[in-house]
């Protein structure tokens, strides 16, 4: 909805739902909002897809964000500061 060329985002299982769960629920809000055709949903960090990424958003199925992976983002890429209280 902000204009990206593409959405790259992680599924995994977590204490919140499964996997397919995740990919299905956020599919249909892409799909509700018409941007559905630029979402990829991957079930692994080590994907080359990594090395595209423009913005991370730190949420639980990235963390921890390692070194391994910070290694693989392009150069420019940036990571929000992102906590809760």
């Amino acid at each position: 909805m902000a204009g990206a060329k593409s959405v790259l985002t992680i599924a995994r299982e977590s204490n919140y739902g499964s996997k397919i769960e995740a990919v299905e629920q956020t599919l249909a809000v892409a799909k509700n909002f018409q941007c559905d055709h630029i979402v990829e949903v991957i079930d692994d960090i080590d994907s080359p897809a990594i090395m595209d990424v423009d913005i991370v958003t730190n949420l639980g199925a990235l963390r921890p964000l390692n070194r391994k992976f910070i290694e693989k983002l392009k150069p420019g890429a940036v990571i929000p500061l992102m906590f809760e209280t």
